[in-house]
């Protein structure tokens, strides 16, 4: 639980001066569109980072109006753990309910494998199913 009160305030932390910066210079020109390797239209890089200051700007805002439920413009403590930890048990909802394939209310150690074997092929497409870590 701690870990993840921890990870929240360091996004919190980072996305603030992305907010701050996206909100105090706007750009004075849109960038030029660059062409990609493969001879189409692409997106140059001072485009994409102004796009993904934007986007990561305005998650956070949406993140803090979640977390500040008394609309007073802070965050306290207990606001900021409970939105993070309705967040995990979220999480690990939906994680149960993708392993749980038969939807019983239980895993089983079957069901627990296929998971892990699956997983384990996704980061290394090489895996054999049945090798074990």
């Amino acid at each position: 639980m701690m870990r993840w009160a921890a990870v929240g305030v360091l996004c919190v932390l980072l996305a603030a001066p992305i907010a701050a910066s996206a909100q105090s210079s706007p750009p004075a020109s849109p960038p030029a569109k660059s062409s990609n390797k493969a001879g189409g239209a692409g997106i140059a890089r001072q485009e994409y980072l102004l796009d993904a200051k934007a986007r990561a700007a305005k998650l956070a805002s949406r993140r803090f109006e979640a977390m500040d439920t008394g609309h007073k413009g802070v965050v306290t403590r207990d606001q900021f753990v409970k939105y993070y930890e309705e967040r995990s048990a979220q999480f690990a909802s939906r994680r149960f309910d993708l392993i749980d394939k038969d939807h019983n209310g239980v895993i089983e150690q079957a069901e627990l494998d296929a998971w892990k074997a699956a997983h384990r092929r996704l980061k290394n497409p090489t895996a054999s199913p049945t090798a074990t870590k």
